[in-house]
């Protein structure tokens, strides 16, 4: 993986570590924003073992197209999203697919389609502390390239509406405002989410590959929300992007 040129970070006086007695975690770690999305997922995967508990979240040690990996989640927002992909990095996490919903800003991406996101807008508390002055957080190039390698073959066989783009990321759900919506618009975002902007900062700072896949699930264009997230076509995409992420995980080579 490509070394990142940053200024050197001032130390911070808690840093993530592996406790004794701790397991460690597998390089591959597809990280979940919403808890009906890590039943799905782990039920994908050839769990070995038990969950174990992450603070809030849990963690699933398991294999997916003979390749180990770790399913863990729910991750609730930027901030926690952090916390925890910082205690996996700690415990040899190295490359993360992160995969959530968010809302569409564009009637071209309607609810039951995924987007791939090439930029995270940090419109979030949390990414903006692991960021340089003006960086915007980016995927990993080569994990980005297999998850879009796969959303093209299976769009070619009629099996999933998908996009490309940039994504505004927040943590006030509630203030999604009118002249935020077109703040990110004029930015060139697709979609709303909460989590990318972070995970994808973190995974930078700390040297690790990242890249997410998020499945629209509420609509937000036209000034009018439309939450349609618990519809067939949302619980079709679900699936698709869960299956989607492991195999993009696991078909990348080890950094």
């Amino acid at each position: 993986m490509e070394e990142r040129a940053v200024p050197a970070p001032e130390p911070a006086l808690i840093q993530p570590v592996r406790l004794p007695g701790e397991a460690p975690a597998p390089s591959r770690v597809l990280l979940v924003c919403t808890e009906p999305d890590v039943k799905l997922a782990s039920s994908l995967v050839e769990a070995d073992g038990g969950p174990r508990r992450l603070w809030l979240s849990q963690m699933l040690r398991g294999t997916f197209q003979g390749r180990e990996l770790l399913v863990a989640g729910p991750v609730l927002g930027g901030p926690q999203a952090a916390m925890v992909l910082e205690k996996l990095i700690a415990l040899g996490a190295r490359e993360v697919v992160l995969l959530g919903w968010c809302g569409s800003l564009n009637p071209g991406l309607p609810a039951g389609s995924v987007l791939l996101p090439t930029l995270a807008w940090p419109g979030d508390g949390t990414s903006p502390h692991y960021l340089a002055p003006g960086e915007l957080p980016a995927p990993h190039a080569a994990l980005e390239a297999r998850l879009r390698g796969q959303l093209g073959t299976l769009a070619a066989a009629g099996g999933l509406v998908w996009q490309a783009g940039p994504v505004w990321s927040l943590d006030a759900i509630y203030r999604e405002t009118p002249s935020l919506l077109r703040r990110a618009e004029a930015a060139g975002a697709r979609a709303l989410d909460m989590e990318l902007a972070a995970v994808l900062a973190v995974a930078a700072f700390r040297g690790m590959a990242a890249a997410g896949l998020l499945v629209v699930s509420d609509e937000l264009f036209g000034g009018v929300w439309r939450n349609v997230s618990r519809s067939p076509e949302v619980a079709r995409a679900r699936e698709l992007a869960a299956r989607l992420a492991l195999a993009g995980l696991t078909s990348l080579e080890d950094s």
